[in-house]
């Protein structure tokens, strides 16, 4: 994948069991953006399984395959994250400006990819994710967690009414021209601590998606495509 930008976590590089990457625009901006099928073949060929994919909607839905029930899904499954302590498996979404948000868990090892846009976010997705953890064995108290590259404060204008969509209150400024700038990540921090992450255990802020264009596809900045993330027990 040297093709391409890839992004990682500083704390998640040192877990030795675990392998994670986002993976942005190629390097070369007359290549074209990664595809699937590529990417799939060369972590196959290091030593992964299957690629778990899913069919993201902005929700809460979770697919969960615990490590004894392993059973290769439809993977046109509706969820927005995937659970499992499956070594090999590797754990796929797609992002452009929401958040991909990686969970590790150590004692039992326990991984999560979960992707959060404003919805998913505004609805709960996160704590979802952790209680699904801790029903397997893995404590909040035991998480390293990395929120990716993901749209910053400084660039994401949404409505009032977004605001107003959040259970929780989110971290907001006034922009420039009168309307909230939403702070995806700083929101998704409050709810992680709230739930008992341990701050040190939380990833520094990202890059923004936006900002970096040139790195990172972003929808905001006119894109189509998606950046892709990918998340792994290794065997």
């Amino acid at each position: 994948m040297n093709l391409y930008h890839n992004f990682s976590s500083p704390l998640q590089d040192r877990i030795p069991w675990l392998r994670h990457r986002l993976i942005g625009r190629p390097k070369n901006r007359r290549d074209p953006a990664p595809v699937d099928s590529d990417v799939a073949a060369q972590w196959l060929r290091a030593g992964a399984s299957h690629i778990i994919s899913i069919r993201q909607v902005h929700e809460t839905d979770l697919l969960v395959l615990p490590a004894s029930e392993f059973d290769p899904p439809d993977e046109q499954r509706k969820a927005d994250g995937t659970v499992t302590g499956s070594p090999g498996l590797v754990l796929r979404i797609l992002v452009a400006d929401c958040l991909p948000v990686y969970f590790a868990h150590e004692k039992p090892r326990l991984i999560a990819l979960v992707h959060a846009g404003w919805r998913g976010l505004a609805s709960g997705i996160l704590t979802r994710t952790i209680r699904t953890l801790s029903d397997l064995g893995g404590g909040p108290e035991g998480l390293t967690v990395w929120i990716g590259p993901s749209i910053g404060p400084c660039c994401y204008e949404v409505g009032k009414e977004v605001i107003g969509g959040f259970t929780r209150p989110p971290r907001f400024s006034e922009g420039p021209r009168g309307r909230p700038m939403l702070d995806l990540y700083g929101s998704a921090v409050d709810e992680l601590l709230s739930d008992g992450v341990p701050p040190a255990s939380i990833d520094r802020r990202p890059p923004c998606t936006k900002c970096m264009s040139t790195s990172l596809y972003s929808h905001r900045n006119g894109s189509n495509q998606h950046n892709l993330a990918l998340l792994q027990i290794l065997r």
